[in-house]
């Protein structure tokens, strides 16, 4: 069984994406973190990296860093890979 996204769908996928990579241009970089579609500057992402608090951003040296942040992406699990797991093997896989 195949679903292809139709047309429309296509075309708000790649104004998404358009979006985005005109963002960046300005100096914006994103993470999906959990639900959140988060954006940091390219100053504080730099920051971030050379101040080792990479595995928390929120939270580096002096206080969180700033960032933007909207929920509304749909969290894929730990692996950042979509499941989609029947419940058996969801209860299978998950104890």
């Amino acid at each position: 069984m195949t679903h292809i996204a139709n047309d429309k769908q296509v075309a708000a996928f790649k104004k998404v994406v358009k979006t985005i990579v005109d963002a960046k241009k300005l100096g914006l970089r994103f993470y999906g973190l959990g639900t959140n579609l988060v954006a940091f500057t390219k100053e504080a992402d730099d920051y971030a990296h050379d101040n080792n608090c990479i595995g928390n951003p929120y939270r580096c040296e002096g206080g969180a860093l700033p960032y933007l942040s909207k929920n509304i992406l749909t969290d894929s699990g730990g692996d950042d890979i979509p499941n989609y797991l029947s419940k058996q093997d969801e209860e299978k896989f998950t104890s």
